[in-house]
C-alpha cells in the first residue's frame, strides 16, 4: 500500500482543489512579465546564451558525456575551474544588476522538492549539524534571516524565507512543461495545485521568480515526465533548456540538479539513468552548474538509495510520517544524513555556500 499511495502522490499530488485557490483578478503587470521573458527566451536569455539546434535534437545516446567520462561520475558538488568561475561571477553580477536579492533562492520541482521534509525544517527549526559541518552555519543564517514578508510558507513554518516558502513552482505532480504553462492554459485537477499567489496569465515558474527575485534557482523536475509516460529524449532537453532559459530571463542564476532514483517496482525506474544523462549533457551545454543528487544517494551508507518506504520519495530521519518531520528534517548529523531528504538538504547548503563563495558574493 505504501508504494501505491506513493507513487500517487508524485504522479498526481496531494493538494486542494485548485478552482479553489485561483485569484479573483490578475496583476496587470503580469502579461508585460511573461512576454519579456518569452522575447529574451528567443535572445539567448541575458547572457547570449542560445538554445541551439543541437540542443534541440538532443539524444541521451549511452550517458556517455564525453570519451571516459560517465554523467553519474559528475561531482555532487558542483566544481568551478577558471573558466567557469568567471562565468559564474558573471551571470551573479548579471542577476545582482537585474535585481536580484542576494540570500534568497528559488525551489523549482515536484513533490521531491515540495515534500514536508525537504529544505523547509532548515527554515523554521533548530539546526543540528554533525562537528564536521559546523561550518555551513554562517550560509544558513544568511539565507535564512533574508525574510520574504508575507508570502506564503509550508504550514506551521515561519517566518518566510527561501526554506520554508511553500514555492509556486515546486509542486508535487507536476511536470517540466507545467511549470512553462499559463494558469490559465494548465488542465483542472482537484489533486495538483496552483498558487493563489499567481495571476492566470503567468506560469508557475514565471510566478516564482517575480514573487521571489531569487539570486538562485534550485532545478530539480523531470520524475514525473518518467513516472506519467511523458515525452523524454529531444523534448525533454528541449523544455529543461526553457526552463533554464526563462530562469535566466528573469536575472536569476540557474543550478540544476540530477534526479534520485525511483525503487525497483516503480513504472520508469529503469528510465532515470536516461534522464540524468540527459540532464547533465543540458547543464554542460548550457553552462549551468550542476548537483548530482543521484551520486549523492549512492553511498554506501544511505538507506535505500535515499528512499523512503515508497520508494519514490526522499526517506526522512525517524520516518516519514512523523510529526516531527520538519524538526528530523533539519537534523544534519552523521546517522541522520544516512537518509536522503536529510542529505539533500545538507548538500543544497553544501552548494549555495559553494555558489558564493565562487561568486564571492557572500560572506561565508
Amino acid at each position: 500500500m505504501a508504494l501505491g499511495i506513493g507513487l500517487a502522490m508524485l504522479a498526481t499530488g496531494c493538494a486542494a482543489d485548485q478552482s479553489e485557490q485561483r485569484p479573483a483578478a490578475d496583476r496587470s503587470d503580469e502579461r508585460v512579465d511573461e512576454r519579456r521573458a518569452e522575447r529574451a527566451e528567443r535572445r539567448g536569455a541575458n547572457d547570449g546564451w542560445r538554445l541551439t539546434p543541437g540542443e534541440r535534437r538532443f539524444a541521451p545516446g549511452d550517458g556517455r558525456l564525453t570519451p571516459g567520462e560517465s554523467w553519474w561520475e559528475a561531482p555532487v558538488v558542483p566544481t568551478f575551474d577558471r573558466q567557469a568561475r568567471q562565468r559564474l561571477k558573471l551571470e551573479v553580477a548579471r542577476s545582482r544588476a537585474a535585481g536580484s536579492r542576494a540570500g534568497v533562492f528559488a525551489k523549482i520541482g515536484d513533490s521531491n522538492s515540495d515534500y514536508p521534509a525537504n529544505l523547509y525544517g532548515l527554515g523554521c527549526r533548530p539546526v543540528r549539524f554533525a562537528p564536521r559541518y559546523r561550518d555551513l552555519a554562517p550560509t544558513l543564517r544568511r539565507y535564512r534571516s533574508t525574510r520574504l514578508g508575507s508570502l506564503r510558507t509550508f504550514p506551521g513554518c515561519r517566518p518566510a524565507n527561501s526554506f520554508s516558502r511553500d514555492s509556486a513552482a515546486a509542486v508535487a505532480g507536476v511536470w517540466t512543461r507545467w511549470l512553462l504553462t499559463p494558469v490559465a492554459d494548465l488542465p483542472l485537477t482537484e489533486v495538483i495545485e496552483v498558487s493563489p499567489e499567481c495571476g492566470r496569465r503567468q506560469t508557475p515558474l514565471g510566478c516564482e521568480l517575480n514573487l521571489l527575485r531569487p539570486r538562485y534557482a534550485l532545478i530539480m523536475i523531470g520524475s514525473n515526465d518518467v513516472v506519467l509516460g511523458r515525452p523524454l529524449g529531444p523534448f525533454l532537453a528541449t523544455q529543461l533548456a526553457r526552463v533554464i532559459s526563462r530562469v535566466r530571463a528573469h536575472g536569476t542564476v540557474p543550478v540544476l540538479s540530477t534526479l534520485p532514483p525511483l525503487g525497483e517496482y516503480i513504472p520508469g525506474n529503469d528510465q532515470i539513468e536516461e534522464v540524468n544523462a540527459l540532464i547533465v549533457h543540458v547543464a554542460r551545454r548550457l553552462r549551468v552548474p550542476l548537483i548530482n543528487v543521484w551520486r549523492a544517494m549512492q553511498g554506501p551508507r544511505m538507506i535505500n538509495e535515499g528512499l523512503g518506504l515508497d520508494d519514490v520519495h526522499l526517506g526522512a530521519y525517524q520516518g516519514d510520517t512523523s510529526p516531527e518531520i520538519l524538526r528530523h528534517s533539519a537534523v544534519l548529523t552523521k546517522e541522520a544524513i544516512r537518509n536522503g531528504a536529510n542529505r539533500r538538504n545538507l548538500l543544497w547548503l553544501q552548494v549555495l555556500r559553494r555558489l558564493d563563495r565562487v561568486a564571492g558574493s557572500g560572506r561565508p
